[in-house]
């Protein structure tokens, strides 16, 4: 890959991670309430969850999902029976 598409990669994902929303409330409720230890592990698994999340998808895992059947309808599945 080359530098600049590594760097343009690295600024959305940091975008994204600093963009107000329920994970940047947890944070800051949860730094108020048990202190700066607590609020930096909270963001520290935040962002390395988005930056995994973001690095899967950019090396064509969701290509390879969508063209897999029985994987989709699987992800699908799961993600139903966690929901109700």
């Amino acid at each position: 890959m080359e530098l600049h598409v590594i760097l343009t990669f690295l600024t959305a994902s940091i975008i994204l991670t600093l963009s107000p929303g329920p994970d940047i409330l947890y944070v800051i409720t949860s730094s108020s309430s048990k202190g700066f230890n607590t609020g930096f592990a909270i963001a520290l698994g935040l962002c390395s969850g988005l930056i995994v999340h973001s690095s899967i998808v950019a090396f064509g895992a969701a290509t390879y999902i969508l063209s897999t059947t029985w994987l989709l309808y699987t992800i699908k599945f799961v993600g139903f029976s966690y929901l109700t």
